[in-house]
Formats: C-alpha cells, sequence, structure tokens
C-alpha cells in the first residue's frame, strides 16, 4: 500500500521488538543468576540499575562510537560494523562490572579505559 497504513510491517516491527527486548531481559536474569549465586544481595534497586547498566553496554554506548547505518549512504562493510559493535558491548559490560563490583581504583581505572576504548 503506498501512502496507506501498512499494517502487516507495523505487527512484525511490533513482534520483533518484543523479542528483542524479551532476549534483553533473559539475558539480565541470567546476569542476576550469576550474581545471585556469586552471593550478591540483590534489591529491586539494584534491578533497576543492571537494567540501566544493560542498555548502557549495549544500546547507548555502542551508539556513541558508531553512528546507525542511513539507508542509501554508504558507509563501514557489515561485517566490520557488527564486530566492532560486539567488541563494544563486551568492553563496555566488562567495565561496568569492574566498576560495579571493583574495591578500589585498580579495577575502576580499567574500567574507565574500557568504557572509553570504543569511541
Amino acid at each position: 500500500m503506498s501512502g496507506g497504513i501498512d499494517l502487516k510491517r507495523d505487527a512484525l516491527t511490533v513482534l520483533f521488538s518484543i523479542l528483542i527486548y524479551a532476549g534483553y531481559g533473559l539475558l539480565g536474569l541470567a546476569v542476576l543468576l550469576i550474581a545471585l549465586g556469586r552471593g550478591q544481595n540483590l534489591r529491586p534497586r539494584d534491578g533497576m540499575l543492571w537494567g540501566l547498566a544493560g542498555f548502557l553496554a549495549v544500546q547507548f554506548l555502542p551508539a556513541l562510537g558508531l553512528a546507525p547505518e542511513l539507508p542509501g549512504m554508504s558507509a563501514a562493510d557489515l561485517g566490520q560494523r557488527q564486530l566492532w559493535w560486539g567488541a563494544t558491548v563486551l568492553a563496555s559490560g566488562l567495565g561496568l562490572w569492574l566498576i560495579a563490583f571493583g574495591t578500589s581504583w585498580r579495577a575502576w581505572a580499567p574500567a574507565i579505559a574500557l568504557i572509553a576504548a570504543p569511541m
């Protein structure tokens, strides 16, 4: 349909958004269960902070260093962009983990470097 509402496309967008965020929720649950297994005492506030850290690591920090590819515009090779994104998520996640569980500047200094490196 040109110019009209494409309900199929909108429905698929909603469905895939639900699936993606359900996957993020399951990844967050896995990390929380690892923390519980290591003896961490978790409160509801901690869950909010962990969710914020997940958003930072997977969405926000990668977006700071690599702008989305616009339709019709040439950008870096897709494989290179995906590799960069994955490395950024791992570095950001590890950096946030070190900040959360590090007890001194010996952990925080490399954490800050890991978070800032991809930018």
